[in-house]
Formats: structure tokens, C-alpha cells, sequence
């Protein structure tokens, strides 16, 4: 048994042995053969079957850090998880040093543009709308209104004059869909729960199934995102708000709703609501989409007889 006072002397001596060591041998090499590092490096990693890997983590993981970076951690690198990128931080602010660019080699369907971001591929621009926006309220970019599960079919066509002036151009009617496809462009109004176009719900609309999607509203090879997707496309915004929606690659914008009775609500210009293609897993009568305002964003679940604007994603 070794005793406390000898032990504290060998902790002593081996403290002074690693110190010696460092001070005179300030490089290091980790290989299998054990080979010396290059002259200019303080530590060379040699390995043909093996990477390295550095720190991973979301945004949110990242800024944690925050109360201990100062310049002496200038140059630290990590791998941002939600933006797919390898940041550094550099005068007091994180950079993008590399990110993943899931656009490349895809080409853009005719009347669109692409973007990446949140490490997905999307179209520029809402179904519907005639360019990219300029600001949020940038009635040009609203595009359509749809009823969720429901093809391009026009029933979405909304004219927009102004930020908050509008014509909806498609026509109304009670009758309920009995079929996935209601053969018509009319807007189908309801006011009775659970205000449904459809009677009975369908789950698989818009929903991949063996590389096809039935009733897909979008482009060949694109299709509107999961609601895991959009949360991912929130979490990479710089304010959880229309401005944060706005600045994000996808310039999202604030076109309301149109309400299951046919009005566009008073909503048009404050608020934005894009669809998902996932239905709700607590009430079947509902399917999950993003909203926001001014002041806040947060995913939630409403009646599929809504009219909300749609943002594809590739494939």
C-alpha cells in the first residue's frame, strides 16, 4: 500500500517528468507507426483508414459558449448540426467557414429559382407567387392559398393588389370532395367540424408513398416539407419572428389565411402560415404548419379546410 505522503511525492515527480517532456518535445504526432509529425507542425494526425472528427453541435449548443469565448478563442471551429456547416469564430462573432450545398447538381424548375438552406434545397419562391420577395409584406411573393392535401388545381389563385389588398380568384362551393381530386378549381367551403374539403380524411395526401405523392401541389421531383423539416428551417433563423422567416434564405413572407367559410382573414400582411405535409398525431382531423407574426413563431395544427401558402423542398 502506497501511503499518502510517498504518494504525493510521486505525483510530484511524474507532474515534473510531463512537464520536462512538453517543454522539449513541442511536437506530437498520433499515428498506428508511430512516425514523428512534420517540422511545422505542433500535432500531425496520420491515417489512412481514419478522419477526425471536431466538436458537433445546434445553434442554440453553440451560443451557450458564449460567456467563455474571448479573443483568445479566435479560430475555434465546430460543426454546426442544423446548418450542416463548419463555423469558426473570428472577431467576437461566428463565420461560416464550409457548408454543405444541398442545391448542387439540382436543377431549378421552369418559373423558379433555388435556395439551400437548413441543409435542404428549396424552391425560391411560394406556389403561386410571381417573384422572390423584397420584404415580408411583399404582396408579389404571397403566391396561393391551399387547402391542405389538395393538387394545383387554381383553387389557391388569389389576386393580390397591395400588402393587404386582394381578389380571390377561384370560385366557392359546399359540396365536400367525395374523391381525392374534386375534378373542379372551386375553393370548398365549410363551416361544420371537422372542417374538412374532403369527407373523410385521407392521411396519404401529400405524403410520399414508393417515390410518388398523391395530390402533390408541387414541381416534379419537389414536395412540401415535413413539419421536422420546417422546425429545422425555424431553429436556423435569427429571430424567432416574420423578420427571422424574412431573412432567412427562403424570404418567407406574410400572406394571412383564407378561413374554411371562404374570406381571407384580416391576418393578411401581419401573419405568415406555410403548410406542412404532416398530419397531426393528436387530432386526424387536422394537419401540422408554422406560424408567425411580429412578435413570435411556433409549429401548430388546424383544420385542413384552411387556406395556407405552400414552399416546396426537394425531393
Amino acid at each position: 500500500m502506497i501511503k499518502p505522503k510517498h504518494f504525493t511525492k510521486q505525483i510530484l515527480i511524474a507532474s515534473l517528468l510531463l512537464a520536462y517532456s512538453l517543454s522539449n518535445f513541442a511536437q506530437v504526432s498520433i499515428s498506428h507507426e508511430g512516425f514523428e509529425s512534420h517540422p511545422s507542425a505542433i500535432l500531425e494526425l496520420i491515417s489512412t483508414d481514419k478522419g477526425l472528427l471536431i466538436p458537433r453541435m445546434s445553434t442554440s449548443e453553440r451560443d451557450n459558449m458564449e460567456d467563455v469565448l474571448d479573443s483568445d478563442a479566435e479560430s475555434l471551429l465546430i460543426y454546426n448540426k442544423e446548418k450542416k456547416c463548419i463555423e469558426t469564430y473570428v472577431g467576437g462573432e461566428w463565420h461560416e467557414f464550409w457548408c454543405y450545398d444541398p442545391c448542387k447538381g439540382v436543377d431549378a424548375p421552369e418559373g423558379f429559382g433555388i435556395v439551400a438552406s437548413s441543409g435542404s434545397c428549396w424552391l425560391d419562391r411560394n406556389l403561386g407567387a410571381s417573384q422572390v420577395a423584397e420584404s415580408f409584406d411583399d404582396y408579389n411573393a404571397y403566391g396561393g392559398l391551399f387547402q391542405w392535401g389538395r393538387l394545383d388545381d387554381n383553387h389557391q389563385f388569389i389576386e393580390w393588389n397591395g400588402s393587404d389588398s386582394y381578389e380571390s380568384k377561384s370560385g366557392e362551393r359546399s359540396d365536400l370532395a367525395t374523391e381525392d381530386n374534386p375534378g373542379h378549381n372551386d375553393f370548398i367551403t365549410t363551416g361544420e367540424p371537422p372542417l374538412d374539403w374532403r369527407e373523410g380524411h385521407n392521411d396519404n395526401l401529400w405524403q410520399v408513398d414508393n417515390g410518388s405523392i398523391l395530390n402533390n401541389p408541387c414541381p416534379d421531383g419537389w414536395r412540401v416539407p415535413t413539419i421536422d423539416e420546417w422546425n429545422d428551417e425555424m431553429d436556423s433563423w435569427n429571430s424567432d419572428d416574420r423578420y427571422g422567416a424574412y431573412e432567412s434564405p427562403l424570404k418567407l413572407t406574410v400572406a394571412g389565411f383564407r378561413q374554411t367559410l371562404g374570406p381571407i382573414s384580416s391576418y393578411v400582411g401581419d401573419w405568415g402560415n406555410y403548410w406542412s405535409s404532416t398530419t397531426d398525431d393528436v387530432d386526424n382531423a387536422k394537419a401540422n404548419f408554422i406560424c408567425f407574426t411580429s412578435n413570435f413563431s411556433f409549429p401548430d395544427s388546424n383544420w385542413r379546410g384552411l387556406g395556407y401558402s405552400v414552399r416546396c423542398i426537394k425531393e
